[in-house]
């Protein structure tokens, strides 16, 4: 039960700061994640790609600067969880199972996704692990400014 809340209790959290950033005028919300809501959106997909963008020397293209998640981004993500240690798979910018781990243990080890919200499937990229990339992401950027 205290776990649960404490999932609670940080999902209410995360949705506060996003609200906030979202009414501040320092942020360009269509550039930006509004809300931490648990959808791999075009707003996620964005911040995600200029955080690739700094990290891996993603090439600012058209298609990264709209947010389309293609093949480019996702072997990106696979290039910095590499490097970081977290994933041991080929560059094929395919998010196969072993992809999805890797981000899951890093966003762990980062202190924003909880072993209590991995899901039956391990595998797949779900809510819980959207919830916990948004978090990342939003502290990305309170840390940049």
């Amino acid at each position: 039960l205290h776990g649960a809340l404490d999932e609670a209790e940080d999902f209410a959290e995360g949705l506060l700061q996003a609200e906030q950033l979202r009414r501040s005028a320092t942020v360009k919300t269509k550039d930006f994640i509004i809300v931490i809501d648990g959808i791999f959106g075009i707003h996620t997909k964005k911040a995600l790609l200029n955080f690739l963008s700094h990290e891996e020397n993603l090439p600012r293209t058209p298609s990264v600067r709209e947010g389309q998640w293609g093949q480019e981004g996702k072997r990106a993500l696979q290039s910095y969880l590499k490097r970081n240690g977290f994933y041991t798979g080929p560059l094929h910018g395919v998010l196969d199972s072993l992809t999805v781990r890797a981000l899951r243990s890093w966003l762990m080890d980062l202190g924003h996704f909880h072993e209590s919200w991995l899901t039956d499937n391990e595998c797949e990229w779900g809510r819980w692990t959207t919830i916990a990339l948004q978090r990342f992401l939003i502290a990305e950027y309170e840390q940049e400014k």
